[in-house]
């Protein structure tokens, strides 16, 4: 409908907006009521919601107060227009529970996860037209905040500004909630992290995975993951502690579906698991052995190991210093541009070995 009604002004005093249009620094915006309509089944609900707008050039504003009020406004039409027949774990029960919880419209969602625009749409006029594979990642979304984060991030293109930044708005809030629980320590977290993505894996090549990571959240990301320090050890860099965490697995590939449920009670950022995901597919896929054979060849380990034989136990300290500048040199020798790239590297050093 988008019918417009009472227009009124509003004085944002302290807190100033950039208008994105025409980039002047707004202190007063125009709000116009808006008739609204929201689909439940086959069944339109009309509410209201407030729109701001620049005084200037009359693009639409993103203030906060605003969007708070014209998010309580959706809930509560979502609520009202509700059937009776949805029942609790059905899968329109869970598409409600994500337009509430990430504040976010049936088109942008559809976007956001890649699918036609009127697919959430046409769920709610036949739901036993969604595949298996649909149901799932709707479920997940619902369960794992940072699923939803890697959806919202990857395809924020594809909706507009204001709907981004009104669901990451409403992600940020379920993000601080869910952190409330999480690991001892970030590097408890890290592994958990590659645990729940990684299958068969065992404690060797954990460690190397650990180091990889480390190095290069240092590359791209200009800081290290966790502040642990990896030793030197006969079988490549270890971090002492997780070492001492697994190591009645032996040999044995650890049980990752201890860490399964975990996925809401780590502490990484987006940036942090765009490196994880690369790391954990660029050198994932070779064993524990394979990774300590290429560990062997890097100047870290060589260096603090020294003159010591090959069979020698030391529990001499990889400096960080160090790490950083020979995969600065990486980072020139092979132009690994952006996280993707690490591939690169890891296939290079396989073909040395083979």
């Amino acid at each position: 409908m988008n019918n417009f009604m009472e227009v009124t002004y509003l004085d944002l005093g302290r807190e100033q907006i950039l208008c994105e249009s025409c980039r002047n620094v707004v202190s007063k915006c125009k709000v116009s009521m808006i008739e609204k309509e929201v689909e439940i089944d086959d069944s339109k609900l009309v509410y209201f919601e407030k729109l701001a707008v620049c005084c200037s050039c009359g693009a639409e504003l993103y203030v906060p107060e605003i969007e708070s009020e014209n998010n309580e406004a959706f809930q509560n039409a979502v609520l009202q227009g509700k059937k009776a027949s949805y029942t609790e774990g059905s899968i329109l029960n869970t598409i409600d529970k994500i337009l509430m919880k990430y504040k976010i419209g049936k088109k942008p969602l559809s976007l956001i996860l890649g699918w036609g625009e009127a697919t959430i749409s046409r769920y709610y006029k036949d739901d036993s037209a969604i595949s298996s594979i649909y149901k799932d990642t709707l479920e997940s979304i619902l369960d794992n905040p940072l699923v939803y984060e890697d959806y919202l991030e990857k395809n924020k293109s594809n909706i507009t500004e204001v709907a981004y930044k009104k669901s990451r708005k409403a992600l940020d809030k379920e993000l601080n909630l869910s952190a409330i629980k999480k690991p001892k320590s970030k590097i408890s977290s890290v592994y958990t992290y590659i645990l729940m993505k990684t299958e068969d894996i065992t404690p060797l090549a954990l460690q190397k995975l650990l180091y990889y990571s480390q190095a290069f959240n240092k590359l791209f990301n200009d800081e290290f993951l966790f502040e642990d320090d990896c030793e030197a050890w006969v079988h490549g860099p270890v971090y002492r502690e997780t070492y001492e965490e697994f190591r009645h697995y032996q040999f044995n590939a650890i049980d990752g579906q201890v860490y399964a449920n975990l996925y809401n009670q780590i502490d990484i950022s987006f940036k942090e698991r765009e490196v994880l995901d690369s790391v954990i597919e660029s050198f994932g896929c070779y064993s524990g052995k394979i990774l300590e054979e290429m560990t062997h060849m890097e100047r870290p380990w060589v260096e603090t190991r020294g003159d010591l034989s090959e069979n020698e136990p030391c529990n001499f300290v990889i400096d960080k210093h160090l790490m950083e500048q020979y995969f600065n040199e990486v980072k020139e020798k092979y132009k690994l541009l952006n996280p993707i790239d690490i591939a690169d590297y890891s296939k290079a050093l396989f073909n040395k070995i083979h």
